[in-house]
């Protein structure tokens, strides 16, 4: 199956139950900014369309969670203190930390390697 992908909020809120309560202007939202990491054409690499629906579906899970979890660092927590507070967080930036975030975005990453 080829072409374009279109996000479907109630397919995607059944599937991934923890989003039930995202709006879909929300979830759509992600959506479209997963599509920044992966081409929504029948040009893509990943040229079947259910394939892609997947990972565009974990991308958007990675990137809402995100956003939900009300977090403004960003990187995976390297290394803490309790004495004094203290906390270390590894660069995260356009790499496979920024994906291991989440159990979405680890499952997008390792399904793309």
């Amino acid at each position: 199956m080829l072409g374009a992908v279109v996000f479907d909020s109630g397919e995607f809120q059944s599937l991934y139950p923890s989003f039930t309560s995202a709006s879909d202007g929300f979830l759509t939202n992600c959506f479209n900014r997963a599509t920044l990491f992966l081409n929504n054409t029948e040009s893509a690499v990943v040229q079947d369309a259910e394939i892609r629906k997947t990972l565009f579906y974990l991308a958007t899970a990675h990137i809402a969670s995100l956003e939900t979890r009300g977090a403004t660092v960003v990187g995976q927590l390297t290394s803490a203190t309790q004495g004094s507070v203290s906390s270390s967080f590894a660069s995260a930036s356009g790499t496979k930390e920024w994906w291991a975030q989440t159990q979405y975005g680890v499952e997008f990453w390792e399904a793309t390697l």
